[in-house]
């Protein structure tokens, strides 16, 4: 029995052990990028790899990012200086920095996702002079995955504000303008896009700042007609890639973003009240109380109701009230033989 409890003890932890490498990079090992570039070197020190090692971000499902800078102009003090390098992704602990690499011998394209092979072979970049890539790892664990490289003129943009995230509810006819303010003017070949959604982005859609004034640009997101109360969630990003192209691979494309430290921004389009159905006292009825309680059905999406009792076709009111519920008991006694006409309407915010 002995045995046997140690034999089972160590399977249970070489289980566990398999499924966190499996699950996501381990991050004291993260990913650096040796090659011929900085002779390769290889350290999981940050100030040895300087950007050669990648950066941790917790955004869509996780990824690796830096960016390189590249001029023959060494007074600049770039990354590297123009030309055809070989390099790598790789992965490990000091004692085996290159347990874990990642390559392809395909060509790396800077238009669409690049796939990389666990253990496969050398990477091959040309890069240019007085020019910046920012390179993107999809963290997938220690196994296949994509990344892209994007090139700019220069340092890709972060952002410093955004404004008009509505804080009331708004009605299915309003439209919402958005306003970012960027770190600095950006690069020609950079996009500033508000990708919203109101399924919790299963489905999204994206629109791009093309108006700016000065470091600020505007959007409008679209009225959003509905029936029902709707959340509508979104945030900025920038990226050098058309939405046309993103397909799935939206996050890998994203350079820089900007979405309330990951809770997305948000606001409520709350739709209009249902009509109300109006119960007790029926129409044309005769013998009322001269106290009656006025009852009405519940109305959707209303949060109060509106009652009006009149004598003259609504000019005036004998009773101009609003409630919660979904009944009206008339305080003062109405004058017997005389007709009396009421409605009732539900409300909200929106209307």
């Amino acid at each position: 029995m002995r045995t046997f409890c140690s034999i089972f003890i160590y399977l249970v932890i070489f289980v566990f052990v398999d499924f966190r490498l499996n699950a996501q990079v381990y991050e004291p090992e993260g990913i650096n990028i040796p090659g011929a570039w900085n002779n390769w070197t290889n350290s999981n020190d940050t100030s040895t790899m300087d950007n050669f090692r990648l950066q941790k971000r917790n955004f869509g499902g996780g990824q690796y990012i830096t960016t390189l800078q590249i001029s023959s102009d060494l007074s600049q003090t770039p990354d590297a200086t123009p030309g055809t390098y070989e390099w790598l992704f790789t992965s490990g602990p000091n004692t085996g920095l290159y347990n874990n690499k990642w390559g392809t011998s395909s060509d790396i394209s800077f238009v669409t996702i690049n796939p990389v092979f666990h253990q496969g072979a050398n990477n091959t970049t040309t890069v240019e002079d007085n020019s910046y890539y920012t390179i993107t790892f999809k963290d997938q664990g220690y196994t296949n995955t994509d990344f892209s490289i994007q090139k700019l003129s220069q340092q890709p943009i972060t952002f410093e504000n955004i404004i008009g995230v509505p804080t009331t509810s708004v009605s299915p006819s309003t439209s919402v303008d958005v306003k970012v303010i960027l770190s600095s003017s950006k690069a020609s070949e950079e996009k500033i896009y508000l990708r919203y959604s109101i399924d919790d982005f299963t489905t999204s859609s994206a629109i791009e700042f093309t108006s700016f004034n000065g470091d600020t640009g505007t959007v409008t997101i679209p009225a959003i007609t509905s029936n029902n109360n709707t959340i509508v969630k979104f945030y900025i990003l920038s990226t050098t890639i058309d939405k046309s192209l993103w397909g799935q691979n939206v996050d890998l494309f994203t350079l820089s973003y900007l979405n309330n430290s990951s809770n997305n921004y948000s606001y409520t389009v709350l739709a209009s009240p249902s009509q109300v159905s109006l119960s007790s006292p029926s129409d044309d009825a005769s013998g009322v109380v001269l106290q009656p309680t006025l009852s009405w059905s519940s109305s959707a999406r209303s949060t109060e109701y509106d009652v009006q009792v009149s004598t003259d076709g609504f000019s005036s009111y004998v009773i101009n009230a609003t409630t919660t519920d979904t009944s009206y008991s008339v305080g003062s006694a109405l004058e017997y033989g005389t007709a009396y006409s009421w409605r009732v309407r539900g409300t909200n915010t929106t209307g």
